[in-house]
């Protein structure tokens, strides 16, 4: 009998988690919803989706719930690291890509290729010129300002640190 009951609440939770998952993608498709002010209209959409999609009728409380926790799941995607959003962009156009073969379209699959390559850094910046070459040693950080001191520190590689420096038309020739 325990057996039937932990069954039923995984089929439960399950269509909870299938619910939201529904209004995850209500809120991304019009991020206007996850301004407080629109939380009526976003609990009445909510209500109406699932009444189409899964044919019943859910309370305003239950749409309350099914809405925080959306906004839950949208708030722990956006701060997760990047290389976790790196893993799931890639294995999202993976699909794209298997779906293209699929269907025989090679120009999605080709364009979803090159994104691909292109979220791997497999392409050069196209914003940076790789001619000549250039040191690191001597940008004068004194003449910087705070906010700039700020945006060298939190750059993640040496590429941006030069981009940054070039920005601020810093010295960056070897002395």
């Amino acid at each position: 009998m325990a057996i039937t009951e932990e069954k039923r609440t995984n089929e439960k939770s399950l269509k909870f988690y299938a619910r939201v998952d529904q209004v995850v993608h209500l809120i991304l498709t019009n991020p206007r919803y996850l301004k407080q002010k629109r939380a009526p209209e976003l609990t009445e959409l909510v209500r109406e989706h699932i009444k189409k999609e899964n044919k019943v009728s859910i309370s305003i409380r239950q749409a309350h719930r099914y809405v925080a926790e959306a906004k839950k799941v949208i708030r722990e995607y956006a701060k997760a690291d990047a290389k976790k959003n790196l893993e799931q962009a890639v294995y999202s156009r993976m699909s794209l890509v298997e779906r293209s073969r699929g269907a025989k379209d090679l120009k999605t699959e080709l364009a979803t290729l090159k994104d691909i390559a292109e979220l791997q850094g497999l392409y050069p910046d196209k914003n940076i010129n790789l001619k000549g070459s250039v040191t690191l040693k001597n940008i004068d950080l004194s003449k910087m300002t705070k906010d700039q001191l700020r945006r060298i520190a939190s750059a993640q590689t040496e590429l941006e640190i030069l981009q940054i420096a070039n920005e601020l038309g810093t010295d960056k020739k070897e002395s």
